[in-house]
């Protein structure tokens, strides 16, 4: 993401089978006084990913269900076993905590409910999702066999 003045250039892949929700993140981000963004729709996993893989985004939102054999809690999976560490946002219509749990277990950076999208949830995810304090550190931990350790008691 380049930033000009107050202004940030983001470069974005959207991967959903639905223009429609395409048409009305890309309304949403255009809404967005300090963000210049392109947004580029997929709608089958193989090209999105083929982008994303050739650095040709800074962020990438992806929908839950693709309308494929593949979930997009699937593609996040691949991604991040794969060793894609930049920001992913998820998109459902669902507000499930359960889910968004899963999403975030797996890798998700944030998320996002299609049935609240407005202009400043949007602009607040992407920021959190591109500030998050891995995203900041040079020092990226890049270990697959890390371990979670978690207290007896919540």
């Amino acid at each position: 993401m380049e930033e000009h003045g107050e202004i940030r250039h983001l470069k974005a892949i959207y991967l959903d089978d639905d223009a429609g929700q395409a048409h009305l993140l890309a309304r949403m981000l255009g809404k967005v006084e300090c963000l210049d963004a392109d947004l580029h729709h997929y709608t089958r996993p193989d090209r999105a990913l083929a982008a994303l893989l050739a650095g040709k985004a800074d962020l990438l939102f992806l929908d839950h269900h693709l309308g494929t054999p593949e979930s997009g809690l699937d593609v996040l999976k691949g991604l991040r076993e794969g060793g894609y560490d930049g920001p992913i946002i998820m998109l459902t219509n669902r507000d499930d905590e359960s889910l968004v749990m899963n999403f975030h277990w797996h890798g998700a950076d944030a998320y996002l409910c299609k049935s609240d999208l407005d202009a400043t949830r949007v602009a607040s995810t992407i920021q959190v999702a591109l500030t998050l304090p891995h995203r900041l550190s040079p020092r990226i931990l890049k270990d697959k066999n890390r371990k979670f350790h978690f207290p007896s008691e919540f």
